[in-house]
């Protein structure tokens, strides 16, 4: 574009209002000069400081480019303050301070946007300072800004001014691309990332991710020069800038307002800048850990230093009232635990619990002496048919008394083994019944579950008395899977629906306290242990307590 421009020399006015005298050639041609100069980078339409505007000095940021790249630059004015109204109508103009012209729009050389310039190809002759004037229709103000065109010298391909970051070693950290404050100006915006020269690939080691690497596992080798390189797309141009950062490796993070004696637990995290339509956001995290009880109450600064001065802000900790909600959810969900735990301990290992009490604390339960009974346990099994009571009979004449005799210390009437000889039956079991703590009743499928076997059990008077009148403790030894109940004998069947019988069959797994070898020789039924478990639980405890008598008192 070429703009117009007034010259006066006196004499008549042609129709682009340009003051030509006829009468002199050499003007004619200063005219036509002046007239082609419009169209350079560089125009004369208005000189700066041609009107009184606010000058607002020079902006503490400057912008740093090498030749051959595009430098960007933005008016740092922030319009909410200086002008009335943030709906107040504005332009903004351009101006170079070394010849103090305004800056027009050159395709292929100058790009102007709202509120920046952009060179598409610096040189070193654009090294200098601009100007960008804000105006209203009652208003004016200005700022200058620093573009500074340095050449590249460096073999590691860093350039002459770079930002500075610190990683943490040891752990995972990253490096942040300084164009991504430019993402909202571009189309399609890419990073690449180099290191000395070299460009870098994801792998192990290094993550890229919009606009920034990703270290993983950082040592202190990963300190160097990075640059970032974005490409991206300006009015259908595709441009590239970069920048370098100086990244250096630290083994603690950077502290500052802190005193020597809390730098192990009070330090600053990296600095977080991110974009806004009102301009940037810096946020500084300070982290103490532990908060100790003298960090309450005191005043934590924290200063932004920058051209427009230098603003604080102050944070203290206060104590907060003690949440006990989570203190009284932790315990009651203890003591849930403890209660469901108890549960299942008591339901399934009940049998076990008991045994280890009784084996450890004899004393909590009362010695069986001087109760008047001379034996443990009554071994009764149905004698009837032939053959039919044989595994009945071995396991109660072999295996019970080398188990609950020779192992445990039980004493056991067996009718047949204990009796004398001539004895009547029914006075012999009358009589050892009443000499017994408990009755254990072995019976097979077939050994009870005949007639035979409720005669049997009716001749024996002191058995069926204990049946029906419960008059003593009884345990149902089941050698058989019984498959009819209802063929038991009524008193049978009733104590088994009551309190359940204890089932030899049901596990067969090896007795883990017996000879395998002596056992297959008197038997072929092999109990689990957790039946003869079973056995013990329900067999007199022997306790030492001794029994107090109160009448002695």
């Amino acid at each position: 574009m070429c703009s117009r421009k007034r010259v006066f020399t006196g004499g008549n006015h042609d129709a682009l209002g340009t003051t030509v005298d006829m009468g002199r050639p050499s003007l004619v041609f200063l005219v036509a000069v002046l007239w082609a100069a419009e169209c350079a980078v560089i125009s004369t339409k208005e000189p700066l400081g041609s009107e009184s505007c606010k000058d607002y000095g020079q902006a503490f940021e400057r912008t740093f480019s090498v030749p051959g790249e595009v430098a960007l630059l933005e008016c740092q004015l922030d319009m909410k303050y200086i002008l009335n109204s943030t709906e107040t109508p504005y332009n903004i103009t351009w101006y170079d301070e070394r010849t103090g012209s305004e800056i027009m729009e050159l395709e292929q050389s100058v790009i102007l946007t709202k509120k920046q310039i952009w060179f598409l190809n610096v040189t070193m002759q654009h090294h200098g300072k601009y100007t960008c004037v804000v105006r209203t229709e009652s208003e004016c103000c200005k700022q200058a800004i620093w573009l500074v065109v340095n050449e590249m010298t460096s073999e590691n391909c860093e350039r002459p001014q770079r930002a500075l970051q610190r990683l943490s070693a040891h752990v995972s950290d990253d490096i942040a691309c300084p164009l991504r404050r430019y993402f909202q100006s571009v189309d399609s915006p890419s990073i690449q990332w180099y290191k000395n020269c070299k460009l870098l690939q994801d792998d192990e080691t290094f993550v890229s991710n919009v606009d920034r690497l990703f270290i993983r596992k950082v040592h202190f080798n990963d300190a160097g020069f990075y640059t970032c390189k974005m490409t991206f797309r300006l009015r259908g141009i595709v441009l590239e800038m970069s920048e370098t950062i100086e990244c250096e490796v630290q083994g603690e993070h950077v502290h500052v307002l802190i005193s020597d004696s809390t730098l192990h637990r009070i330090h600053q995290e990296t600095t977080n800048e991110s974009q806004t339509d009102d301009g940037y956001v810096l946020v500084q995290t300070l982290t103490l850990s532990p908060v100790l009880e003298e960090d309450f109450y005191l005043n934590f600064t924290c200063m932004v230093s920058s051209s427009r001065g230098n603003p604080t802000g102050h944070i203290t900790l206060v104590p907060s009232d003690p949440d006990l909600s989570l203190l009284i959810g932790l315990l009651l969900g203890f003591v849930t635990f403890l209660f469901v735990a108890g549960v299942l301990l008591c339901t399934h290992f009940k049998v076990e619990l008991a045994l280890w009490v009784r084996t450890v604390f004899p004393f909590l339960y009362k010695t069986t002496d001087g109760d008047g009974r001379l034996y443990d346990a009554y071994i009764a099994y149905p004698r009837v048919l032939e053959g039919s009571s044989e595994k009945a009979e071995m396991f109660a004449m072999n295996t019970l008394p080398q188990v609950l005799e020779g192992l445990y210390g039980y004493k056991l009437f067996i009718l047949g083994r204990d009796g004398l000889p001539g004895e009547a039956v029914v006075d012999v079991v009358q009589d050892a019944l009443s000499r017994c703590r408990r009755l254990l009743l072995l019976y097979t499928a077939s050994s009870l579950c005949s007639p035979e076997a409720q005669e049997w059990a009716e001749q024996q008077t002191g058995l069926y008395s204990a049946l029906v009148e419960n008059s003593m403790s009884i345990v149902l030894l089941e050698l058989e899977e019984i498959r009819e109940p209802l063929l038991l004998p009524h008193s049978v069947r009733l104590l088994r629906q009551k309190q359940g019988a204890l089932q030899a069959w049901k596990r067969r797994k090896r007795w883990a306290f017996w000879d395998r070898k002596s056992v297959n020789r008197m038997t072929s039924l092999e109990p689990s242990a957790r039946f003869w478990r079973e056995v013990r639980y329900h067999m007199p405890v022997r306790g030492k307590a001794k029994k107090t008598n109160w009448f002695s008192l």
